[in-house]
């Protein structure tokens, strides 16, 4: 079974929307769960995003801090040279320059180039945009590489969870 690789949107929508921590305890015990068991992991940066930024000191951040050995996987050196081929095609002339490096300075680039060397699915809540679009998005990056791609729903019945 792939491992599945959260985006940091995946937590902070699912708090702010759908699920919040607070009340939708049995959705955040059952990620937990697969956090756990190594199902459900997350690039280093994106822990970093979650877990040590100024505006994300908030209960996914106390969620993340609580799961970090399991959570947060450091990049190996195969991941860093995957991380240079996305930035590679994200600064290769298709989006304007300050959206590549909007895309590049957080976790995305890492969390599709672990992916992408692990054989894993990432998960995000981003949808894809139109073929012409000139922001950076998941989508766009994980299908001109070929990473398979979840949603949060996606990931849990793929997982067999239900809550």
């Amino acid at each position: 079974m792939p491992r599945y690789w959260l985006d940091a949107n995946v937590l902070i929508e699912a708090n702010n929307r759908s699920y919040p921590i607070d009340v939708a305890k049995t959705f955040w015990l059952r990620l937990a769960e697969q956090i756990q068991l190594g199902n459900v992991v997350s690039a280093r940066r994106v822990y970093q995003e979650l877990a040590e930024h100024e505006k994300h000191q908030d209960a996914v951040a106390s969620f993340v801090k609580a799961r970090r050995q399991h959570l947060c996987i450091a990049p190996s050196r195969e991941v860093q040279q995957a991380v240079d081929e996305v930035e590679r095609y994200v600064f290769g002339g298709r989006y304007p320059v300050a959206e590549a490096w909007k895309f590049s300075k957080g976790g995305d680039p890492w969390i599709v180039a672990h992916a992408m060397v692990d054989k894993g699915v990432v998960v995000t809540q981003e949808s894809a945009l139109r073929p012409n679009a000139q922001v950076v998005r998941v989508p766009d990056v994980y299908q001109h590489f070929r990473v398979q791609c979840a949603n949060t729903l996606e990931m849990f019945r793929s997982l067999g969870v239900t809550f």
